[in-house]
């Protein structure tokens, strides 16, 4: 049994949560979103009609390059979602659905 939830977030909002049974899918319905996993190196940019798949538990961490909403699908929700209203940045460079390794 699958469940999903909604999120909407303004340009630079963050929301994490913590992925408790993988795979853990993220749905770009509207703007451009990062994502990462707590520890990895890896980042993803999902833009508008896009979505990406986790596989590593952990905690994730989305935010909002531009005004976006997404739906979160999992065997376990992504309960214990918190939105964190810290602005940022976008990325520049970045391409929808690119992934890139953090500098060290």
């Amino acid at each position: 049994m699958s469940n999903t939830m909604t999120f909407a977030l303004a340009k630079g909002q963050l929301v994490s949560f913590p992925i408790k049974k993988a795979p853990l899918t993220i749905a770009c319905v509207s703007g451009r979103l990062w994502a990462t996993i707590d520890g990895s190196a890896l980042d993803y940019i999902v833009g508008q009609g896009e979505n990406i798949s986790l596989t590593r538990r952990g905690t994730v961490v989305v935010q909002a390059l531009y005004p976006a909403s997404f739906h979160v699908a999992t065997a376990a929700s992504a309960q214990g979602a918190q939105i964190n209203d810290r602005r940022a940045g976008d990325l520049p460079g970045s391409k929808p659905g690119e992934r890139f390794v953090h500098a060290a």
